[in-house]
């Protein structure tokens, strides 16, 4: 593990330079040995902008956007909190690049809840809705679930509708004990009640938050909360306090379509690796099986 930190940390240093690092990717994935690793390098540097070169932007016109189109999210339904405070210093993770600025999870929108319509009236199951929960958390994009509920189960209980685009997240759950679970859903869908929806007051932000949310895992994990048979729950305000580093909406696209990039060379080269493994692991059987069952010293 030591010898891996050091290639990150080559990797990174302050001479840093994203051509030469997307050059040398592969090279510096089967040195560490570690698609994983790597995944979590490249969004720790898309988050602190080191994906790609700064161009004089500024996130404030972007900012004040946001603030304007955040009260229309409340004639929707969805809760609207008061602003929140400036990031301080020592909230602040790490420097942010020159344009970029600090805001938090809850200033990009509006956050919803879920819950569980009842289980013993037939007519809110099985219906056309996805119904997300906890399991379904297992890739970044959401377009269906396990479960199907009806509009009459959304007419009938807790249960909210949740916009294209925005941002779910897990909030209790014994996955929140190494994982932070988080997906941005491409169609309209319900959640479960250990689920929170960021509906975002502009939703061509979403990919940047996504990859953001990812990032902040470690972060996120801290303030978990344990109860005293082992429950794993995120109080509200620790996820929607957030502090979010937010560049100009064209850098975000910039950063997104490298990281894109650099995920699916991740996925290559593991996929790669898995095919090497295993075809080892076969010539190794084989020749184990043909000295095991060796007749004689001649044929052995």
């Amino acid at each position: 593990m030591r010898a891996r930190a050091a290639l990150v940390e080559e990797a990174v240093g302050s001479g840093f330079d994203v051509e030469k690092f997307v050059e040398n990717f592969e090279v510096l994935v089967e040195a560490t040995g570690s698609a994983k690793l790597l995944r979590e390098l490249v969004l720790q540097l898309a988050v602190t902008g080191r994906l790609s070169s700064a161009r004089g932007e500024s996130a404030e016109p972007l900012l004040a956007k946001l603030r304007s189109e955040r009260p229309k999210l409340a004639k929707a339904g969805v809760r609207i909190a008061e602003a929140s405070g400036a990031v301080s210093d020592e909230e602040a993770p790490y420097p942010l690049p020159l344009g970029w600025r600090w805001t938090r999870l809850r200033d990009l929108g509006g956050f919803l809840g879920g819950g569980t319509p009842a289980k013993a009236n037939e007519a809110f199951w099985n219906g056309p809705l996805p119904w997300v929960s906890p399991k379904d958390m297992k890739r970044p994009y959401i377009d269906d679930a396990e479960d199907h509920i009806s509009m009459a189960a959304v007419e009938g209980s807790a249960v909210k509708l949740i916009p294209a685009r925005s941002v779910l997240c897990v909030v209790r759950g014994m996955i929140l004990a190494h994982s932070f679970p988080v997906a941005v859903t491409t169609r309209e869908v319900t959640i479960n009640q250990d689920m929170k929806a960021l509906v975002l007051a502009l939703p061509e932000i979403s990919e940047f938050v996504l990859r953001s949310c990812q990032a902040a895992r470690a972060r996120v994990l801290a303030k978990v909360e344990r109860s005293s048979h082992g429950t794993c729950r995120l109080e509200s305000e620790a996820v929607e306090m957030l502090p979010i580093a937010l560049p100009p909406l064209a850098e975000q696209k910039r950063i997104v379509a490298k990281v894109d990039q650099l995920m699916a060379l991740c996925d290559e080269l593991e996929a790669r690796q898995t095919k090497k493994r295993e075809t080892g692991a076969r010539l190794t059987k084989s020749a184990l099986e043909a000295l095991t069952s060796a007749e004689g010293p001649e044929e052995f």
